[in-house]
């Protein structure tokens, strides 16, 4: 049962970070459109 949440805790988090990752590239590629165009 521990570790069953353990595991699921794990995964929870290992989705919130690939979520963030993705939307921190898509921050970072906005910023750099608008670099490159100034």
């Amino acid at each position: 049962m521990q570790s069953d949440m353990g595991v699921r805790s794990s995964r929870a988090k290992h989705r919130i970070l690939r979520g963030a990752y993705r939307i921190r590239k898509k921050l970072y590629a906005k910023v750099f459109r608008a670099l490159v165009t100034a």
